[in-house]
């Protein structure tokens, strides 16, 4: 073991004794009587001392793509960043943050490379230093089939045997949950975790709990806990993080002048987020330029740590590839194991027999049958260091490496079928899975993402606006007014009410109640939980209640996991307004399109989620499923245009622009049919 780290262990004992203290006098019939029972009593100090001490050395240390065979402290690289609750609600994360203030249950929930995880090691590590709670840091992509959530967290802690019920630990002493990375277990298993979660939840009320995933359709029932988002990282924050991985170094200042003085647009966006600051930075080490396109910064990384091999080693030093593969051979190793790992359930995390098989038939696939697979995991752990051995298993050092990979398998891999691999993920039933794969091919090989996905989903868009809001006949609602509608409704499901409930003096004092208006024992308008629920079981509720039980909507459209759940909470001094929506996959592919397609910002629509709360008039208290009857409240003259204000969310493809890039793929096709038939005849 590593000497520093081992001395960071051996620094948290102090604060694990504080913990063991205080369980063993709150915790009863820890040992019973006699020699035996102060044995199994000294048992169970020692465990839990070992358990603390590593989780505190473990917690300490940060693995950096940048620094990736080199452990960082923690404390050198970590800026205090702000989770952002639906309110509107801030919360600086620092040595000082007790994350579980508000509530005993709390999500964290963002896009992939936000610090999901940083941030879940400095809250484990202030509630060690504190001891105001035995933690336990369950990392979820360790999840197997058959697992059950309960007996892994008693494993961690190794108490078997020195309770009389172990789940006594759980009942008689404050015990908190960090459960990070919903996201990065097994596909297959991410419900399955979130259903055992709730009832451990259930059958010990007193634990708190943490959930981190990335934004994905498991999460809908958890939005009933406290939830937040990750605030991004401001532009003299990225700047920091960049001197810090530098030291202070000449390469940090060169980096943030470059950035300064760069013209193009999407640098910015790359800086508010850790992940890409961190990629940024190994790009430019490797070629001191700012790259365009985010595939070229994977690309640039990649290039970075084959050619030198070690990031905090001197330039000429490498590390000899035992398998003797160049980087072209190499990569085309990691891009079919890639997809095998997205194949495979989306894994990151394998046991160290698994991967060599996974590895052993990639290598036979390609007919590189003189390389060990020994070697290879030597070279990609240690020389090339995209995957981390952890001794038992190894992982994939991101996630977003794995999907950057396999991304380019499909480009590249598949036999000039790449557009179709492509539309197959767009259809597949849990389609919002390969998001950032899907983002990537189309930053990787946008005209064949264009010919196919782009087609696909621009007919859906096109048929969506022939088809809806045509009996809006009020003439007093423009048709400008009327065609924003259409657009700002394709692919959502929304619900919205008003409610003095919800005003900022509610939410602030913690008095907040909500109470729903039911009809014939459903909620008014004919939105109904899931199940039975009886008129007094959900009569009262907090908002995180009230989105929780919105995220169970009976709605057959929105049962399959191309609908994603997501809200916003717009409040004044006097009235709040709830918008609850569940989102398609093919809108949020609308996003990409837009992104792509546009040259001119004027070419964008831009719909800013922000009314003035007193102009709305619908009634306060009832929940409205939003639909294109001219007969709801909601869309009368005085309430259209204000609606749809709070329905819109960002990029959309006016349904000119979306005919018109429909004519030009029609085209484009047209064009290659003609050559493929010239160049068959001769």
């Amino acid at each position: 073991m590593d000497p520093i780290i081992k001395a960071t262990i051996a620094a948290g004992v102090p604060y694990a004794v504080n913990i063991i203290r205080d369980i063993l006098e709150k915790v009863p019939n820890i040992a019973g009587k006699g020699r035996a029972a102060k044995k199994r009593r000294n048992d169970l100090e020692d465990r839990l001392n070992k358990y603390l001490s590593n989780l505190y050395g473990t917690c300490s240390y940060l693995q950096t793509i940048a620094f990736a065979s080199n452990p960082k402290p923690l404390e050198d690289l970590y800026i205090p960043t702000s989770l952002v609750h639906v309110s509107g609600e801030e919360l600086l994360i620092d040595k000082l943050t007790n994350i579980f203030e508000k509530s005993s249950t709390v999500a964290v929930f963002d896009s992939a490379g936000m610090g999901k995880s940083t941030i879940v090691k400095r809250l484990v590590l202030n509630e060690i230093v504190s001891a105001n709670s035995l933690p336990v840091l369950f990392e979820l992509r360790s999840f197997r089939e058959n697992d059950k959530l309960e007996e892994e967290l008693l494993k961690l802690l190794k108490i078997q045997g020195l309770l009389p019920d172990e789940g006594l630990i759980f009942v008689d002493y404050p015990v908190s949950i960090y459960l990070d990375g919903l996201d990065e277990a097994p596909a297959d298993l991410a419900a399955e975790i979130t259903r055992q979660l709730l009832a451990f939840h259930e059958k010990y009320p007193r634990v708190r709990i943490l959930v981190s995933s990335r934004r994905q359709t498991e999460i809908s029932v958890l939005l009933s806990f406290y939830c937040y988002g990750v605030k991004n990282l401001t532009d003299q924050q990225a700047f920091e993080l960049i001197e810090r991985y530098d030291e202070g170094g000449d390469l940090s200042k060169s980096l943030i002048k470059a950035i300064k003085e760069s013209s193009f647009p999407k640098i910015r966006a790359y800086l508010s987020n850790p992940l890409y600051v961190s990629l940024l930075f190994c790009a430019y080490r490797h070629k001191p330029s700012l790259p365009q396109k985010m595939s070229i910064f994977y690309e640039r990384v990649y290039a970075a740590l084959f050619d030198q091999h070690d990031l905090t080693k001197s330039a000429d030093y490498t590390h000899s590839l035992k398998t003797g593969l160049d980087s072209r051979e190499f990569m085309l190793v990691l891009r079919k194991l890639a997809f095998k790992c997205v194949l495979d359930g989306y894994r990151v995390e394998y046991s160290k027999i698994d991967f060599e098989e996974k590895v052993s038939s990639v290598v036979k696939s390609i007919e590189y049958h003189k390389i060990k697979v020994s070697d290879f995991l030597r070279d990609s752990t240690v020389a090339v260091p995209l995957f981390i051995d952890d001794g038992h298993t190894v992982r994939w050092a991101h996630k977003s490496l794995m999907e950057y990979f396999a991304a380019l398998f499909i480009c590249y891999d598949t036999e000039n079928k790449d557009g179709e691999f492509m539309l197959k993920l767009v259809q597949d039933s849990n389609a919002y899975k390969y998001k950032h794969i899907l983002e990537m091919c189309a930053d990787v090989k946008y005209p064949s993402f264009r010919k196919t996905v782009a087609k696909y989903v621009l007919g859906d868009y096109v048929r969506h606006c022939d088809s809806k809001y045509q009996t809006i006949s009020n003439r007093r609602i423009k048709k400008p007014d009327v065609l924003s509608r259409v657009q700002a409704t394709y692919g959502i499901k929304a619900f919205l009410m008003l409610s003095n409930e919800l005003s900022v003096s509610k939410i602030s004092s913690g008095g907040l109640s909500i109470k729903l208006p039911w009809k014939n024992g459903t909620v008014a308008n004919e939105v109904a939980p899931q199940g039975n629920c009886s008129k007094t079981e959900q009569q009262n509720i907090g908002v995180e209640g009230l989105v929780g039980m919105l995220s169970k909507i009976c709605d057959p459209d929105c049962n399959n996991k191309n609908w994603f759940p997501a809200m916003n909470l717009q409040v004044d001094d006097e009235v709040g307004l709830l918008c609850f929506k569940k989102e398609s996959v093919n809108r949020w592919l609308l996003r990409v399109i837009a992104e792509k397609e546009s040259s001119e910002e004027s070419s964008i629509i831009e719909i800013t989620p922000d009314v003035a709360l007193g102009n709305l008039s619908i009634s306060k208290g009832t929940f409205y499923k939003i639909t294109d009857d001219p007969k709801e409240k909601y869309n009368n003259s005085t309430n259209f245009k204000l609606v749809t204000g709070v329905l819109g969310d960002g990029l959309c493809v006016t349904i000119a622009e979306a005919k018109s890039i429909l004519e030009s793929i029609e085209a484009d096709t047209s064009s290659t049919d003609l050559a493929a038939m010239l160049e068959a005849i001769g």
